[in-house]
C-alpha cells in the first residue's frame, strides 16, 4: 500500500499542468520557404489565393509560431496577448489538441530540423482547422497542384495518432518472487515512455518488451510516463481580434500509466497419491497417516512443516515464488521419497500432486505334486486366490506348465488359498504372506501330497459281527490299474496289517479263512479318490465277514415191537423230535459263549440240523448219547426203542383152536385188542 501511495504522489507531481500567466508579444513575417507554394480556396468558391509560404516568428526570441486562420493577415509590430492553449475557444477541443500535437511533432521534433518541416507543419494545421476550404501545394507560384511531402505528413500524422496511446499493459500483474515475467506492449508505444521503477524490482526494457522480476514478497510498482524534453512552456495561443491568431508550440499534457507488480499470497495444497492406484486410495494396507513435508525457499530457508490431513497438506499464505518440498516421513507402508520437488508457486500452480511408491515384494510360487514315493513333479494350472486382511480377493492366479507363478504384493498381510488343482492330491494349507520390507523377494515351494489312504481289514464273524480272535486270515488287494498286489494277514485280534494305497481301482480277495470258518468267495471292489476319501483319513477299515463251518446231524429212530419177547414188528418213526444239549460251555472264535453246559441247544428231528462245532449230548430215554461235532460232515444218530408186551389169554375157546381156519376174523380182533391195550398202558406209565 505504501508503494501505491508513493506512486500516486509522484504521478500527481508529474501530470499537474503548469499555469501560465498572461503575457504579451509581437511577431513578424520571416523568411520565405524555398519552393513551397500553395493555393487556397474557400468552400465552394473558384476564386482563391496563391502564395509562397514563409516563416512567422516571435520578435523577442525568434521562435517560430503558426497561423491559426487561413485567410487572416498578421498585424506586425502589434503586441498580442497570449494564454494557455486550453483556454482557447475558437476551435473545438479535439481539433485544438490535434493541432497542438502537429505543432509539437512537426518542425524541430527529432530530426525535423530542415525548414521545410515548418511549411509542412503549417500546411497540416491549416488543413485541420479549415476542413471546408481547399488548400494544396503547387509546383510554382500560382502553378499547378502537386502532391508533395506525403511521407513527411504521414510521419507527423503517425506520431500524432500514437501520441495518446498508452502502453498495452495491465494495471496489475501477479508475479512470483525471483521469477522474471515478460510484459509485451501490444500497442507498440512502450519505448516512447519514461519509466520509474521501485527498487524492489529488477527490470530490463528492450523496445516494446519489459522483463520484470520481484525481489521479495512486497512486489513493487512501475510508473510509465511520457514527458516533453523539448519545450519549457505549454503551448500558447496569441489572439488578435482583427488579425491573425498565432500558436507558439510547447509541451503536451503529460501521459502516464501506473503498473503494480503484486506478489500474491497463495495457499499451497499438496495432494498425496498412490502411484499405483493413481488416487488417494493406498495400495494394500499402506496409509498416508503421518506423512510430513517441509517447505523451503530457494535460499534454503525453512518456510513451514506440515503433517497430512485428509490426504492433503496445505501451506497457508505463501508468497508466489519458487520453492522446494522435502518429504520428512512417507507414511505407513511407503518408500521414503528422497526426491526434491521444486514448485513454481502461483495462482495457476498451487495444487500439487505428489505420488508415493508403496513397499512391494516379489512373490515367487513354485507348485509341485508329491507322489507316494516322494517324487516331485511340477503342477500346471493349480489355481490360487490371494486375500487381503479384509478377506477381499485381490488376485487369482494359475501356475504355468512348470508350476511357477510370479507376482507383486504391496505392503500388508495376505492369505493365500488354493482353489483348485490336480485330482487326488491334497491342497496346500492356507498360508500367510507379510510384506513390510522394501525390495524383497519371497519364494514359496508348495507341495500337494498325493491322496494316501491307510487300509486295514477286520475279519468278522458274520453272525456276531465281532472280530474273529485268531490270526491267519489272508487277503490280497490288487491295483487294477498297475496290477500291483498287496498281502494282508490278520492278527490274534482279527485285524490285518495296514497298507497305504494311492488313488486307483482295487479288488480285494480272501485267499484263506481261519480254521472252522468259510472263506468269503465274493470279490470286494474299492475305488480310491478324493471324492470318497478324505486327506486326513486315519485308517480306512474294511470289514470282511466269514461264516462259521457247521456240522450236520441227522436223527433217525427205529421202534421194535415185542410180544411176549418175540419181535413182532419194526417200524421207523419219521415224526421224531428230540432235544440236543451242550455237553460243556461252547465258545466260538469271536470270543462269544454260544451255549452253556446242559443248555438245550435245539430240537432235532429226522431232518438234518447245522450246529457249530462242539460237544453235545442227547438223552434218549435216560440213555445219554455223546456227540462230538468238529467237521462239516453229517453226523448220523440212530435211536432204537424196544417195546415189549405180554398178554394173558385164558380159556381160549376150543372152537378157536378147532375151527381156527374159520375164525380168522376173531383172531385179528384179538390181536388188535392186545395192541391197543399195550399202548394204553405205555402212555399211562409215561
Amino acid at each position: 500500500m505504501k508503494k501505491i501511495l508513493l506512486a500516486m504522489v509522484i504521478l500527481l507531481s508529474i501530470v499537474l499542468p503548469n499555469r501560465i500567466s498572461a503575457l504579451e508579444s509581437s511577431f513578424y513575417e520571416g523568411e520565405y520557404l524555398p519552393n513551397m507554394y500553395i493555393k487556397k480556396f474557400k468552400n465552394n468558391s473558384s476564386t482563391g489565393k496563391y502564395e509562397q509560404m514563409r516563416v512567422f516568428r516571435r520578435n523577442s526570441d525568434n521562435r517560430v509560431v503558426y497561423c491559426l486562420e487561413l485567410w487572416e493577415t498578421l498585424n506586425s509590430n502589434k503586441n498580442l496577448v497570449g494564454d494557455n492553449y486550453i483556454n482557447y475557444s475558437n476551435i473545438d477541443s479535439n481539433t485544438l489538441n490535434r493541432i497542438m500535437l502537429i505543432a509539437y511533432y512537426g518542425y524541430n521534433y527529432g530530426n525535423h530540423t530542415d525548414i521545410k518541416w515548418y511549411g509542412i507543419t503549417q500546411f497540416m494545421i491549416w488543413k485541420e482547422i479549415e476542413k471546408n476550404s481547399n488548400i494544396y501545394f503547387t509546383d510554382t507560384l500560382n502553378g499547378n497542384k502537386v502532391e508533395k511531402y506525403e511521407s513527411e505528413m504521414s510521419e507527423i500524422n503517425e506520431l500524432v495518432n500514437k501520441h495518446s496511446i498508452l502502453p498495452g499493459l495491465k494495471n496489475i500483474y501477479d508475479v512470483s518472487i525471483n521469477k522474471p515475467i515478460e510484459l509485451i506492449d501490444n500497442n507498440g508505444v512502450l519505448n516512447s515512455y519514461n519509466m520509474s521503477v521501485d527498487n524492489t524490482l529488477r527490470y530490463k526494457r528492450v523496445n516494446n518488451k519489459l522483463e520484470v522480476e520481484a525481489l521479495n514478497k512486497n512486489g513493487g510498482y512501475i510508473f510509465l510516463y511520457k514527458q516533453d524534453n523539448i519545450y519549457s512552456n505549454n503551448p500558447i495561443i496569441y489572439t488578435d481580434s482583427d488579425g491573425q491568431n498565432l500558436l507558439l508550440p510547447g509541451s503536451y499534457p503529460k501521459l502516464y500509466k501506473n503498473i503494480i507488480i503484486n506478489v500474491p499470497l497463495i495457499n499451497l495444497t499438496i495432494n498425496k497419491y498412490d502411484i499405483d492406484t493413481k488416487s488417494t486410495n493406498p495400495s494394500g494396507e499402506a496409509n498416508f497417516d503421518g506423512i510430513t513435508f517441509e517447505l523451503y525457499d530457494m535460499n534454503n530457508k525453512l518456510i513451514d512443516t506440515k503433517i497430512i490431513n485428509n490426504n492433503k497438506i496445505i501451506f497457508n499464505n505463501i508468497p508466489a515464488g519458487r520453492y522446494y518440498l522435502k518429504e520428512v516421513y512417507p507414511g505407513i507402508g511407503y518408500k521414503n521419497n528422497t526426491e526434491i520437488k521444486y514448485i513454481d508457486l502461483d495462482k495457476s500452480n498451487n495444487n500439487i500432486n505428489i505420488y508415493n511408491t508403496v513397499i512391494k515384494n516379489k512373490i515367487k510360487i513354485h507348485k509341485q505334486l508329491k507322489k507316494v514315493n516322494n517324487n516331485l513333479i511340477p503342477e500346471e494350472d493349480a489355481v490360487f486366490s490371494v486375500y487381503n486382511n479384509n478377506v477381499e480377493e485381490v488376485l487369482e492366479f494359475k501356475t504355468d506348465a512348470n508350476g511357477y507363478y510370479e507376482f507383486e504384493l504391496p505392503y500388508g498381510t495376505y492369505t493365500i488359498k488354493q482353489l483348485s488343482g490336480k485330482r487326488n492330491y491334497k491342497y496346500v494349507d492356507d498360508f500367510t504372506i507379510t510384506v513390510n520390507e522394501e525390495d524383497k523377494t519371497q519364494e514359496f515351494n508348495l507341495y500337494n501330497e498325493e491322496l494316501i489312504v491307510p487300509i486295514q481289514i477286520t475279519n468278522l464273524d458274520n453272525e456276531s459281527n465281532l472280530p474273529i480272535l485268531e490270526s491267519g486270515a489272508e487277503f490280497i488287494i490288487k491295483n487294477l490299474d498297475t496290477l500291483e498286489e498287496h498281502a494282508l494277514i490278520t492278527d490274534d485280534f482279527g485285524k490285518s496289517n495296514i497298507i497305504l494305497l494311492e488313488p486307483g481301482n482295487y479288488e480285494i480277495k480272501q485267499i484263506k479263512a481261519i480254521t472252522n470258518y468259510l472263506k468269503e468267495e465274493n470279490i470286494i471292489t474299492l475305488y480310491i479318490n478324493d471324492n470318497s476319501f478324505s486327506y486326513d483319513e486315519e485308517i480306512y477299515n474294511i470289514d470282511i465277514k466269514n461264516e462259521k463251518e457247521k456240522s450236520k446231524i441227522e436223527i433217525s429212530k427205529l421202534i421194535n415191537y415185542y410180544l411176549d419177547d418175540e419181535l413182532v414188528n419194526t417200524e421207523e418213526n419219521n415224526d421224531i423230535t428230540i432235544p440236543i444239549y451242550a455237553k460243556n460251555d461252547i465258545y466260538t472264535k469271536d470270543g462269544i459263549k454260544r451255549y452253556s453246559k446242559d443248555e438245550e441247544v435245539d430240537i432235532v428231528s429226522k431232518l438234518s440240523k447245522d450246529l457249530i462245532y462242539g460237544d453235545y449230548y442227547i438223552n434218549n430215554n435216560s440213555e445219554i448219547i455223546n456227540l462230538s461235532l468238529n467237521n462239516p460232515e453229517t453226523k448220523e444218530v440212530k435211536l432204537i426203542e424196544d417195546i415189549y408186551k405180554y398178554t394173558e389169554i385164558d380159556n381160549i375157546p376150543n372152537t378157536y383152536i378147532e375151527d381156527k381156519d374159520n375164525n380168522y376174523l376173531y383172531i385179528l380182533m384179538m390181536l388188535l385188542g392186545l395192541y391197543l391195550l399195550y399202548w394204553s398202558k405205555r402212555y399211562e406209565n409215561n
